[in-house]
């Protein structure tokens, strides 16, 4: 979930758009305040920040593809603060889509450019600044999302009514008691969750498939607690755990419910 920000010449104004932002190579979920995002003001400066750091005060900074910069240069969030690779302008490029050009690479014809997470992409999947040119990588769209899709999911319940609960890869199984008292066995594909630098969040589209498991091992689960051994970005390993939100017993089958 992200959110613009405008800016003036002496300060940072209040918050003016939250947002989803799609390339057609990435997807970030967000809310909307669809009567000014529909129509976002092209080249003008934004900050970037996602809801899940918004408190921390971090914003998306661009940075050069160069070895010995952060991360290699990937974009990354940090502390928000008066930095020209904090300062985001909207490009048009036609048909809704824009393309993301900082101020510290304005000059240099740079654009954000969305990846794969996949061995083999440039720097692994991480989102980077490119050289600007007609990929549909660098073609960002606003996209409006219903209040229900950011919907605050409640702590899981299901497992004061399971037994026998396990885990393996990203498919929670178990036996769950029904209506009339019989247990029944029921599995469930546990959704929006992610590693993120060896720490397992709740991150980016919460209706996807949960992408975890492929770089996370040691994985297993207590109750509704999710434990793993997760890899870092620079490839260590890190114990990590996490409460599972939104799925109750209905009679017997795992369903998500918030």
């Amino acid at each position: 979930m992200w959110k613009i920000s405008s800016l003036s010449p002496k300060k940072f104004l209040s918050p003016v758009i939250a947002f989803s932002l799609v390339a057609t190579s990435a997807i970030f979920s967000s809310t909307l305040n669809q009567a000014i995002a529909s129509q976002p003001e092209a080249n003008r400066f934004y900050t970037l920040t996602t809801r899940f750091l918004e408190k921390e005060n971090k914003c998306l900074e661009g940075n050069k593809l160069a070895r010995g910069s952060t991360l290699n240069g990937a974009a990354f969030m940090d502390n928000c603060q008066n930095v020209t690779g904090q300062l985001w302008k909207l490009v048009p490029a036609g048909n809704g889509y824009f393309r993301l050009q900082t101020k510290f690479l304005e000059k240099e014809n740079k654009c954000l450019e969305g990846n794969k997470v996949a061995r083999g992409s440039t720097l692994n999947g991480a989102a980077f600044m490119d050289n600007c040119q007609n990929v549909t990588g660098q073609l960002w769209k606003f996209k409006p999302v219903s209040s229900n899709t950011v919907k605050k999911r409640e702590v899981s319940s299901y497992q004061k009514s399971c037994r026998n609960i396990s885990i393996r890869g990203n498919l929670l199984s178990a036996s769950c008691r029904t209506i009339r008292g019989s247990y029944k066995n029921t599995k469930l594909t546990l959704l929006g969750i992610q590693n993120i630098d060896g720490v397992l969040k709740y991150e980016g589209n919460p209706n996807a498939k949960s992408s975890y498991q492929k770089s996370c091992r040691n994985i297993s689960i207590s109750g509704n607690r999710l434990s793993a051994s997760c890899r870092t970005i620079r490839g260590s390993y890190k114990d990590t755990r996490l409460t599972l939100l939104g799925i109750e017993n209905i009679d017997g089958v795992l369903k998500y419910t918030s």
